[in-house]
């Protein structure tokens, strides 16, 4: 079983609507140390984007404050072993 379009628009809006700060915190915990200590790199934005029973992508945008540039960038956090329902998801 996978996950229906509708489900999927359904859990991300959920999520992006009432979980924006465990979105950041799962973002920022997936990075590599280089970059989360780099004090000059700001997170900000996070937002589910696809979410399976496999893998969820975050999107998020980091900018780095000492040369003035952002970058959107994301994170895909494989589900190991994968889940099984959506109820499993929650």
């Amino acid at each position: 079983m996978n996950l229906s379009a509708d489900a999927e628009r359904k859990i991300c809006y959920y999520m992006n609507l009432d979980h924006a700060v465990i979105l950041y915190a799962i973002v920022k915990s997936t990075l590599p140390r280089k970059f989360i200590n780099n004090k000059s790199i700001k997170i900000s934005n996070p937002e589910l984007v696809t979410i399976n029973l496999e893998s969820a992508t975050i999107d998020f945008v980091a900018c780095d404050e000492k040369t003035g540039t952002c970058a959107k960038k994301n994170v895909i956090i494989k589900f190991d072993p994968p889940v099984e329902s959506q109820l499993e998801l929650r």
